[in-house]
């Protein structure tokens, strides 16, 4: 590319009948220089930067993330995997079979089991709210845990 702050010259290449002329045009103040003529050792060696550049640009396109990420950031991609499409999909899934299954709870069931896993009540406070045995919540807690986990081993396989 002619004229580019990283390349300021142009490579120049003349066929006559007997044999090849090789020039360099640089780019002086915006304006093009007479070209110079140069040997083809001179020209290889202008050729192979060219190309080392270009392999190095290469490299930086396809391989260095190009994102502006923070140190926490970073560091947050390193510990936690990302997860692919198919595993996103199937965990969507599986998160509106577990809400679609709370709701079909029964009442006393929905209202212990949101209690105790939502909201971190302890069995004992929760017999206290409702007025009922520790034993009881459990029991109703335990049930809602074995039909929703009974429904997501079905879906699963």
């Amino acid at each position: 590319m002619y004229g580019s702050k990283d390349k300021p010259y142009e490579l120049i290449i003349e066929k006559s009948e007997k044999e090849m002329h090789y020039y360099i045009s640089y780019l002086v103040e915006g304006r093009r220089s007479d070209k110079i003529e140069i040997s083809e050792a001179i020209y290889q060696v202008y050729k192979n930067s060219e190309l080392r550049q270009k392999s190095q640009e290469n490299i930086f396109d396809r391989h260095i993330e190009h994102l502006d990420l923070t140190e926490l950031q970073l560091q947050k991609r390193a510990i936690y995997k990302e997860t692919d499409l198919e595993n996103k999909v199937m965990d969507k899934f599986r998160n509106e079979l577990l809400f679609e299954e709370i709701a079909n709870l029964p009442d006393t069931q929905r209202s212990r089991f949101l209690l105790y896993y939502e909201m971190d009540y302890t069995y004992d406070q929760i017999a206290q709210k409702e007025g009922c045995s520790k034993m009881a919540v459990k029991y109703s807690i335990d049930a809602a845990r074995k039909k929703i986990i009974e429904k997501i081993k079905k879906f699963e396989s």
